[in-house]
């Protein structure tokens, strides 16, 4: 009778001891990661480098704004506001720069590092925001060169001549052929190439808004885009309003929600 291993055919490294090991390497990197990295992470602190103590004690809580657009103390017991009754700060003061290169330099976020990044993000707000006119003009410019939204923000009969075969945004690999059908469905010029709004607004349907009491702040734009079909019943209208000049919606959503019978492939600007 000859030996038989007893090793032979089995698995000296099962399932527990290999997820034991993958714990163990992910606990390693993370801690190389935070030896490497740390001075890269906002300061545990909630605190910043150019506050007094007696400024850091008032850096708590939000900020609450007068209609002058300077700051007020808050009311309450246990309620202190950051106190600076001469306006807000300017965009390029020493102190806004501080601010905004700690949020800059920012390399590795952490769940726990996220509140202290929203908590700075909103002292913030504090600084009194101007537009960069040239950085303004640069980025419109570079826009419309890979874009070019006001020739192409819109199907049209105009830049969709009769023929084309139109490629879907998410599956590219699918291809809608432009019938004499869905031709004469396109406007003939692009809408709104004439207009210019001096105030827009770009309403989604996330849920961000809920008791937020933006709506009559988005009803007084200019022009408002809402995405994704979001309601704007008489309960959402403190929050949302209800002014809306074009209205986005994607075919799973009349499928899903509207339950009408048309597939995915029916709709050629999905």
């Amino acid at each position: 009778m000859g030996y038989t291993d007893p090793t032979f055919n089995r698995d000296l490294l099962g399932n527990r001891s290999l997820l034991f090991i993958f714990i163990c390497a992910f606990a390693v990197v993370t801690l190389l990661q935070q030896i490497l990295y740390g001075r890269n992470y906002l300061k545990s602190e909630p605190h910043f480098s150019w506050q007094s103590d007696e400024e850091r004690a008032n850096w708590t809580n939000s900020s609450n704004f007068m209609d002058g657009g300077a700051l007020r103390s808050g009311s309450g017991a246990g309620s202190r506001y950051f106190e600076y009754y001469d306006g807000p700060f300017d965009y390029n003061s020493t102190k806004c720069l501080d601010l905004r290169r700690e949020i800059m330099e920012l390399k590795v976020l952490t769940v726990a590092r996220q509140t202290e990044l929203f908590e700075r993000w909103k002292n913030l707000q504090i600084c009194k925001w101007e537009m960069n006119i040239t950085e303004a003009n640069f980025f419109k410019s570079t826009l419309s060169r890979c874009c070019s939204a006001p020739a192409f923000l819109f199907t049209t009969q105009k830049n969709t001549p009769l023929g084309t075969d139109l490629k879907y945004e998410v599956d590219t690999s699918g291809i809608f052929h432009i019938n004499v059908e869905v031709f004469r469905m396109f406007p003939k010029e692009m809408p709104y190439s004439r207009s210019q709004f001096k105030k827009c607004a770009v309403v989604g349907n996330g849920g961000i808004l809920k008791n937020s009491g933006c709506g009559q702040e988005i009803d007084g734009a200019d022009f408002v885009l809402r995405c994704n079909l979001p309601p704007i019943s008489r309960k959402y209208v403190a929050d949302v309003g209800v002014k809306t000049n074009v209205v986005t919606v994607n075919p799973s959503i009349i499928m899903e929600r509207l339950c009408l019978p048309f597939s995915y492939h029916s709709f050629p600007l999905a």
